[in-house]
């Protein structure tokens, strides 16, 4: 599960990677175009068109939508966003992650929390209103995550949490595990209709 929790890390990772180009470009796309306009005015179309091609070869990609504080999780949340939008739902952000958190911790905390969310907004109505909602703050150096999101299942979520029972009930078990890796908690103060599901952990 490490192995792939550091893979998805490393995904992001290069996402974020691509945002720096992303940034770059956008500082320097002044720059560009005095120097195309300048190509242009003194007619040197093939000239032009290899500037043009050479700019269009770069890999770029608006991948981070939000601004958490931490890059990673931004990664995560635009990636997660795409897929509840696929499902008819809308991730909404606010608040701050702190940048200190380790990387495969805070993956497989906030994908597998996102995936529970996003897997039981795929299951409502068309008509039902779908928002999966992430509130985050650190309040005297304690990193809390909270997310909610409606759903039609009322099992017994934190019990499934404690054993490999069913994919939900995987997903909360390594959030756990994370959670309390990092001298933590979990917490899921309500199930039905509305699941919510709070972490808390110390930033060092």
């Amino acid at each position: 599960m490490e192995k792939q929790m550091a893979g998805q890390v490393e995904h992001y990772q290069k996402i974020n990677k691509l945002t720096d180009d992303l940034r770059e470009f956008r500082h320097d796309y002044k720059n560009h175009m005095i120097c195309l306009q300048a190509t242009l005015e003194k007619r040197q179309l093939d000239e032009a068109l290899d500037y043009v091609k050479s700019i269009t070869k770069q890999e770029i990609i608006d991948a981070n939508k939000f601004s958490s504080g931490n890059q990673i999780a931004d990664s995560i949340l635009s990636e997660k966003s795409e897929s509840a939008a696929y499902v008819g739902s809308q991730l909404k952000f606010s608040g701050f992650i702190s940048d200190e958190i380790p990387a495969v911790d805070l993956c497989t905390m906030l994908s597998n929390a996102l995936d529970n969310s996003i897997e039981a907004c795929e299951k409502l109505s068309s008509s039902d209103s779908a928002i999966i909602a992430v509130k985050c703050a650190v309040v005297q150096n304690v990193q809390v995550i909270k997310i909610s999101n409606p759903t039609l299942d009322n099992k017994n979520f934190a019990e499934t949490s404690k054993h490999d029972k069913d994919n939900h009930g995987f997903g909360l078990y390594n959030i756990r595990r994370a959670v309390e890796k990092l001298g933590g908690e979990m917490k899921i103060p309500k199930q039905f209709p509305e699941f919510i599901l709070e972490l808390e952990f110390p930033i060092k």
